[in-house]
C-alpha cells in the first residue's frame, strides 16, 4: 500500500522578520504528521521542530476547506524538515530551508510497515517434559513498527490452530492454557498486529508435554510405572526416609498453590540433603520446606534451576532429625480433587547419588556379606515401603541388596546401579552396598532351563552360571505352583558337580519319579560357604503329552512371566511365559527411567507356554546402548516386571 505526501514550503520576506508558512495534504483521509530537528511541538496532531527556532515560535496549525495544514512561525533561520507517520517511511527523509526568499517544493512517499515476529518465547521451541499446564510468554518484536496486539494460537496439529485460533490476547504477552493432553507434543505462535496489518512470516513454536507429569495421582497408583518430577536425590549420612508425596493446591492455611508436596519422615536427616533435578517437568515459582513441628522456611525464589541442593537446617543452622516437608509452588491450582496423598510405591523411581559418605550409623550392624573378599565402598540400611527401584548413580562396578535373609547382586551398567522392585513391605528396611568387582556375589546365572523327558515322567534341568565365588553349591526346588514357600528339596544332597568351560560352569540334573499331565515349577537355590542363599526362578515344565507324542501341550494352572535368559544378554534375550487361560497380553520392554523402548507382544493368546525375544532394538530398529532394562508383562489382572541387562 502506497500513499503520496505534497510538501510545499514557501519563505517571504515581511517587515518583521520571516515567516514559515508549511503546507502537507495527504490523498486520502489520513494526516501525516510532520517534523523538524530540535525541539518539539505539536498542534493537533502535527508536530513540528526546529533548529535555531524558539519553541513559541509556532503560530498556528489550521486546515483549510481543502484539508491542507497551514504552519506559521517567525525568525526560522537555517532548518531541516523530515515527515513522520508511524508505520511508514519517507523518501527523502528531510528538507534543509534558508532564510532566502525562494520556494522549496518536494514530494514525499510513504510505504505501509507491519510489525515484526514476536521474540524470546517461553518454554522454548522444542521444549520437553512439559507440564499439562503452561504459562506461555513472548517479547515484543525487534524489527517493523510497533504492534497494537497479539493474537494467539495453539493447537496439536502443525498449525497450531486446534485449541485456541487467533485468540486476540491486546497487548498481553503471556497466556496461560487450558488443561493439555499429556504426551503429546503441541504447537504454538503469536501474531503481533497494527492498524498496517500483521506480522510477516510469524514462526510456529511446540513443546511435549510429559507423560510422566500428571495432575491426577491415579496414574502413580500401586503396580504402576512412572516418574516424579522433580526426581530427588538424596546425599550424606543416616537412614534412608520414607517418601510421599501430594498434589496439594490450599496445603496449610499460610501456603496456597503449592503444587507438589513431598513428605519425607522416618529419616534421620542428619547432614542429609536434597538434589533439585534442573530438568523438572515444570518450573515452580519457588520452593520451601520445614522440618517439623516447626514453621515453613522459604529456600530458593525463582529458582535459576541449575542443580542445587536443598539442605534440611531450620533458621538457627540445627540440622533435622525428624520429619520433613518440601513443596515447589505452581503458578496455577489443581483440579479438585487431586489432593489426595500417595505413598511412593509401585515401582516409582527414587534416586540415591552417594556424592556424600552413606555409612551406618554407630548404633546399626551390616548384615553378614556373602563374600570374605568383599570390601564395601558404600552401605547403608534403607527404610521405606512399597516396591520401589533404587537407582544409585556411581562408578562402582557392584552393587548387592538384602532381602529376604539373602543378598541379591546387581552388576553396573555403566553410570548407575539399579535394584528393581525392593519390596519394603516385606519389612520395612533394606540394607545395600556397593564395592569394588571382588564384592561379586556367589553367582552370576546366565540360564536356567527344564524341558520334559520324552516319557513325560520327569523333568531335566540345566543351568549355566558366568562365575562363583564363595561358593558351596545348588539346591533343586519343586512346586505344584509359582508359590516359593510350598517348594520342596528335590536334591538329596547339596549339587557341586559341574562342567567347566572357561569362567563358566554347566550343570543338569534330573528330577525323576513325576506323574505326567501336571505342570511343575522349579527353582535354583545358590548356597554360599557362609550358608546364605540366592533364589533363581521359578521356570515351569509340562508333562502332558500331545495325541501325536511329539512335544508336551501345556496347560499352566497359573500365569507367570518366567526367567529371562540369558541374562546378561548380547544381542538377543529370551522371554517366556504361562499362560492359564485365554487373555490380551502385552510385553513391553522399557529403560530405567520409565521411558519405553519396544512392545514385543500385543495381543490376545491362548492358554500355554510361549516366549518371545528381544534383539536390543528400540522402536525404530537402532540399537539400544548397554545398560539395565525392564521387561513388563501384562495379562488380565497379572502384572510382573523382570530386569535384564544388555551387555556390549
Amino acid at each position: 500500500m502506497f500513499k503520496k505526501f505534497s510538501l510545499i514550503i514557501m519563505i517571504a520576506a515581511i517587515l518583521f522578520g520571516i515567516t514559515l508558512q508549511l503546507e502537507a495534504k495527504t490523498d486520502g483521509p489520513e494526516r501525516v504528521a510532520w517534523t523538524t530537528t530540535g525541539y518539539v511541538k505539536t498542534a493537533a496532531n502535527v508536530p513540528i521542530q526546529g533548529v535555531g527556532m524558539y519553541v513559541s515560535s509556532v503560530l498556528k496549525a489550521t486546515t483549510d476547506a481543502n484539508g491542507w495544514y497551514y504552519f506559521s512561525s517567525n525568525n526560522m533561520g537555517g532548518l531541516y524538515l523530515s515527515a513522520v507517520k508511524t508505520g511508514y517511511t519517507f523518501s527523502p527523509t528531510s528538507v534543509f530551508l534558508t532564510n532566502e526568499m525562494n520556494v522549496n517544493n518536494f514530494i514525499g512517499t510513504g510505504s505501509v510497515v507491519s510489525p515484526g515476529v514476536a521474540t524470546n518465547p517461553n518454554p522454548d521451541d522444542e521444549s520437553m517434559n512439559m507440564t499439562a499446564v503452561q504459562t506461555l510468554s513472548w517479547s515484543a518484536p525487534t524489527s517493523g513498527s510497533v504492534p497494537t496486539g497479539y493474537r494467539i494460537s495453539l493447537g496439536t496439529d502443525v498449525l497450531g490452530t486446534n485449541i485456541v485460533n487467533n485468540l486476540d490476547l491486546g497487548l498481553t504477552t503471556t497466556y496461560t492454557t487450558p488443561q493439555l493432553a499429556l504426551g503429546t507434543r503441541h504447537y504454538w505462535k503469536v501474531t503481533p498486529y497494527n492498524a498496517s496489518g500483521d506480522a510477516v512470516g510469524v514462526p510456529v513454536w511446540w513443546f511435549f508435554n510429559s507423560p510422566n507429569f500428571t495432575a491426577s495421582t491415579t496414574n502413580l497408583a500401586a503396580g504402576s510405572y512412572g516418574l516424579i518430577n522433580p526426581s530427588i536425590t538424596y546425599s550424606g549420612a543416616g537412614g534412608f526416609p520414607q517418601a510421599s508425596f501430594t498434589w496439594n493446591p490450599d496445603f496449610e492455611t499460610t501456603l496456597n498453590d503449592v503444587g507438589l508436596v513431598i513428605q519425607l519422615t522416618n529419616g534421620n536427616f542428619s547432614s542429609k540433603g536434597m538434589m533439585i533435578n534442573p530438568n523438572m517437568g515444570y518450573v515452580p515459582e519457588w520452593i520451601a520446606f520445614r522440618i517439623l513441628p516447626n514453621g515453613w522456611k522459604v529456600k530458593l525464589a525463582n529458582p535459576s534451576w541449575t542443580a542445587s541442593y536443598i539442605y534440611f537446617e531450620t533458621s538457627y543452622g540445627v540440622k533435622a532429625v525428624g520429619d520433613v516437608d518440601i513443596i515447589f509452588a505452581r503458578p496455577i491450582d489443581f483440579p479438585a480433587g487431586a489432593s489426595t496423598q500417595v505413598d511412593i510405591g509401585g515401582s516409582v523411581m527414587i534416586t540415591i547419588n552417594p556424592t556424600m559418605p552413606l555409612n551406618y550409623a554407630a548404633d546399626q550392624t551390616m548384615p553378614p556379606l556373602p563374600s570374605a573378599g568383599f570390601t564395601p565402598s558404600y552401605h547403608a540400611n534403607l527404610t521405606g515401603s512399597g516396591i520401589v527401584d533404587i537407582v544409585i548413580t556411581t562408578n562402582a562396578p557392584w552393587g548387592a541388596y538384602r532381602q529376604g535373609g539373602q543378598w541379591f547382586s546387581v552388576a553396573n551398567s555403566g553410570t548407575e546401579i539399579v535394584f528393581a522392585e525392593v519390596d519394603f513391605d516385606a519389612k520395612g528396611e533394606v540394607p545395600i552396598v556397593l564395592g569394588d568387582l571382588s564384592s561379586t556375589l556367589p553367582v552370576t546365572l546366565s540360564s536356567f532351563t527344564a524341558i520334559a523327558a520324552a516319557n513325560f515322567n520327569s523333568t531335566i534341568l540345566n543351568w549355566t552360571v558366568e562365575s562363583e565365588t564363595n561358593h558351596m553349591g545348588y539346591d533343586i526346588l519343586r512346586g505344584d505352583d509359582d508359590d516359593l514357600s510350598q517348594a520342596v528339596r528335590v536334591n538329596s544332597s547339596i549339587i557341586t558337580d559341574g562342567i567347566q568351560n572357561g569362567t563358566q560352569v554347566s550343570y543338569r540334573y534330573n528330577d525323576s519319579d513325576l506323574l505326567s499331565g501336571y505342570v511343575y515349577y522349579y527353582w535354583l537355590a545358590s548356597v554360599s560357604l557362609n550358608s546364605e542363599i540366592e533364589y533363581y526362578g521359578p521356570i515351569s515344565v509340562s508333562l502332558m503329552a500331545t495325541p501325536e507324542g511329539d512335544t508336551p501341550s501345556i496347560n499352566p494352572r497359573v500365569t507367570a512371566l518366567k526367567t529371562a535368559y540369558p541374562n546378561p544378554f548380547n544381542p538377543t534375550v529370551n522371554i517366556s511365559y504361562d499362560l492359564a487361560k485365554t487373555e490380551l497380553v502385552q510385553i513391553h520392554i522399557f529403560n530405567v527411567k520409565g521411558q519405553k523402548v519396544c512392545t514385543l507382544l500385543n495381543e490376545t493368546k491362548a492358554p500355554g507356554q510361549s516366549r518371545v525375544s528381544w534383539n536390543g532394538k528400540n522402536e525404530s530398529g537402532s540399537d539400544s546402548p548397554s545398560g539395565v532394562y525392564f521387561i513388563r508383562m501384562t495379562a488380565g489382572e497379572y502384572y510382573s516386571t523382570q530386569k535384564i541387562m544388555l551387555m556390549k
